[in-house]
């Protein structure tokens, strides 16, 4: 589900910040990634390899 999506079709519905970050980080399709692979460190030279 891709944010501007959620957001037009629950324009009303609120969230405290840990709500929000528990739908942000399990249902919102951003990042494809393994969970292993987005949370580790990468350093600035290896991004810029990587592009």
């Amino acid at each position: 589900m891709k944010f501007k999506h959620f957001i037009a079709e629950n324009p009303t519905w609120q969230l405290t910040k840990r709500e929000f970050l528990i739908v942000f980080n399990n249902q919102m399709n951003i990042c494809i990634l393994p969970d292993k692979e987005k949370r580790r460190y990468m350093g600035y030279k290896e991004f810029k390899e990587k592009k």
